[in-house]
């Protein structure tokens, strides 16, 4: 019981600082005076903050008991690598 509860708010934790650094990212690409390399499309973008919320929406699924932790863990990892990739795609071309 303790682990599952451990096991969603890490979860959780993860999705927030997911939401966090995007949202940074978006303020920091807004500034003129910061010159980036390579500056990620705003799709990406949006995309990570969506993968954030799936993370933070299967830890709360996780702590009221109706989602199993590795449900829950191949959900959120799987949505974050599927957006890794369509941006490293996005890169290339």
């Amino acid at each position: 019981m303790k682990s599952k509860k451990l096991f969603g708010y890490l979860l959780m934790l993860g999705g927030l600082c997911l939401i966090i650094y995007t949202c940074k990212m978006f303020y920091n690409y807004s500034l003129p005076h910061i010159l980036y390399y390579y500056k990620d499309p705003n799709a990406i973008l949006v995309l990570y903050l969506i993968s954030g919320l799936i993370s933070i929406i299967s830890g709360i699924k996780i702590l009221k008991q109706k989602l199993s932790i590795k449900k829950a863990y191949f959900l959120s990892i799987g949505f974050y690598l599927l957006s890794v990739i369509i941006a490293f795609l996005v890169m290339i071309y």
